[in-house]
């Protein structure tokens, strides 16, 4: 074969060159427009979702120095997460002061990390830096399709980039120091939210198959400080720390429905090219003749089968999918180098033009409003007069909303869904003086105010019978992603029994 027939068209690989920038501008765009939103949103004075406000909570309770886990009480029940969100965000509390911008800022950096390990990790294996962007792009472009998550005050961008960060280490650094560091980072995932142990079962198999003496080490690091700090979490609390974090939320799986379109509704529907792409792409791995080729199918087992497990449980919002989300993007955005590999040299560049046109059809499919996804200043407003009403009396309850800034300082309480999962999940010895408190609060009308979304079924009848509503709620003032609610009515004592 000649010379001539052996170098790649310069004009075909320039054509490919201009459509892999093409994409990867495309997903610039989305990183842009998701950082445009975060910073518009940090200092939001109200509940973006509706359970912030509680996380906040949990936050003010490690900063006073009190337990996180202990007996459920209209105080302060826990939800049912890791504690290690909290004291990261009890860090930060301490710099800006406690509120909502402490916990934004640190899932706003997390947010980045993740942004980071997605880019370095399809850079590096693809040698490709237009692959490391793009597969960021891909997943800022699923920014609203996982729920507008990313940079609310919740536990779930902190988890990710910390498996990320693993996934980075047990990939890239094939040393026992550097499996050490991956042990540590999904130790402290799971230490974040639950959700990351099951994501690193497959991980660990995937270590001890590939070198069983540095996957043994891995495991047994991370069963050391993850079982370690549980133990001693545990111990501390009397017990409450395993009754929250793992025995509630087994009760409540167990009562979760069985189905939910998980592949059609999170997958194919929205990401039909990207899920396509991501498939061929991972086929392609798993015909390499190399001991690390299942790293993928480990990654993907991980990512995608946690993704749809979490769709099974009650309450399950998009921000499950999240992780599944990360993965489509990750393989997706090296298809274009990744898959060119397999072919003659004369189709490469044609491979590479393809995938990129696709992922450019990807990406503007996934568009969304940026305006909607930030409060506007009439919401402001809102926020501020709920603020002040609740301010102006001594004693007040707003069971979906367990943190209110008023003039005079923060309202703080247990949320009305933590309180719903133990009344549903709860043994009996843990729901009965809850379920006493609660009557005894109402029948004695402890709370000047009572602002509520909607009447909880564990308020009932005892609200009725010794509050009226005395009208509506400012706003509308609703919540701008998750379970879309706003406060609606306030209630006051009767003035008579």
């Amino acid at each position: 074969m000649s010379p001539a027939l052996e170098t790649p068209d310069r004009v075909a690989v320039r054509l490919a060159t201009a459509a892999e920038s093409i994409a990867c501008l495309g997903g610039a765009i989305f990183l842009f427009a998701y950082l445009l939103i975060a910073i518009r949103r940090l200092a939001y004075p109200f509940d973006l979702e509706w359970m912030e406000g509680a996380m906040v909570h949990h936050v003010a309770r490690v900063l006073a120095g009190k337990p996180l886990y202990g007996p459920p009480a209209l105080e302060f029940t826990p939800f049912l997460y890791p504690p290690l969100y909290y004291w990261v965000c009890a860090l930060a509390a301490r710099v800006v002061g406690l509120g909502y911008l402490p916990l934004r800022f640190v899932s706003l950096v997390s947010s980045g990390a993740i942004f980071w390990f997605i880019y370095r990790i399809a850079q590096r294996d693809t040698a490709s830096w237009r692959a490391g962007v793009l597969a960021a792009g891909l997943f800022a472009a699923t920014y609203r399709l996982g729920g507008a998550w990313l940079d609310v005050a919740r536990n779930d961008s902190l988890f990710l980039a910390l498996m990320l960060a693993g996934l980075y280490f047990i990939r890239f650094r094939h040393t026992w120091a550097g499996w050490a560091w991956a042990a540590l980072f999904f130790a402290l995932a799971g230490l974040t939210k639950q959700t990351a142990i099951m994501m690193t079962a497959p991980l660990l198999v995937y270590a001890a198959a590939l070198d069983r003496k540095r996957g043994a080490a891995l495991i047994l690091i991370f069963c050391s400080v993850l079982g370690g700090i549980t133990w001693a979490v545990n111990v501390r609390t009397n017990g409450w720390y395993v009754y929250y974090v793992i025995d509630l939320p087994r009760h409540l799986q167990q009562a979760a429905p069985l189905r939910f379109p998980f592949w059609t509704h999170d997958i194919a529907a929205p990401l039909p090219i990207a899920a396509v792409l991501a498939v061929l792409t991972l086929l392609e791995t798993l015909t390499q003749r190399d001991r690390r080729s299942a790293f993928w199918l480990a990654v993907s087992v991980s990512a995608i089968g946690a993704a749809w497990v979490g769709r099974l449980h009650v309450g399950a919002y998009d921000n499950v999918a999240i992780p599944a989300y990360a993965c489509v993007a990750l393989l997706a955005g090296m298809a274009g180098p990744s898959l060119a590999s397999s072919f003659p040299p004369k189709y490469q560049q044609a491979v590479r033009i393809a995938t990129a046109v696709l992922c450019i059809l990807q990406l503007v499919d996934l568009r969304y409003s940026v305006r909607r996804q930030i409060p506007t200043d009439t919401e402001v407003d809102f926020a501020r007069a709920l603020g002040q009403l609740v301010g102006s009396a001594d004693d007040v309850f707003v069971p979906a909303h367990s943190f209110i800034q008023t003039p005079s300082g923060a309202i703080m309480h247990a949320h009305s869904w933590a309180i719903r999962d133990v009344l549903r999940g709860g043994d009996t010895e843990s729901v009965a003086p809850l379920i006493f408190e609660i009557k005894d609060a109402l029948d004695r009308r402890d709370f000047q105010m009572i602002v509520v979304d909607q009447i909880d079924s564990w308020m009932e009848p005892d609200l009725d019978l010794n509050y009226w509503r005395s009208g509506p709620a400012p706003g509308p003032l609703w919540t701008k992603t998750g379970n879309r609610t706003r406060p609606q009515w306030i209630y006051r004592p009767n003035t008579h029994p």
